[in-house]
């Protein structure tokens, strides 16, 4: 896991939970088009967005709010 890029977020809008997951090995950066993974999900409940984002390795305690420019 340590030579992938991963991103992740989830965010709420009208009561729906998007997780965003993103992830390209550091080694093909330059043909990221090519390599990347992108994917969004939606859920009703804040724990079951949460539980997978977990499960694709996402860290919680690294996660930060957002404010201006968003992700998704």
């Amino acid at each position: 896991m340590f030579n992938l890029l991963l991103q992740f977020s989830i965010k709420k809008n009208n009561g729906i939970y998007t997780t965003y997951y993103y992830t390209v090995p550091k080694n093909k950066l330059d043909q990221a088009e090519d390599y990347e993974i992108e994917e969004f999900n939606e859920f009703n409940e804040l724990e079951l967005a949460i539980k997978h984002i977990q499960s694709k390795g996402a860290n919680l305690s690294r996660f930060n709010i957002f404010k201006g420019n968003k992700p998704l």
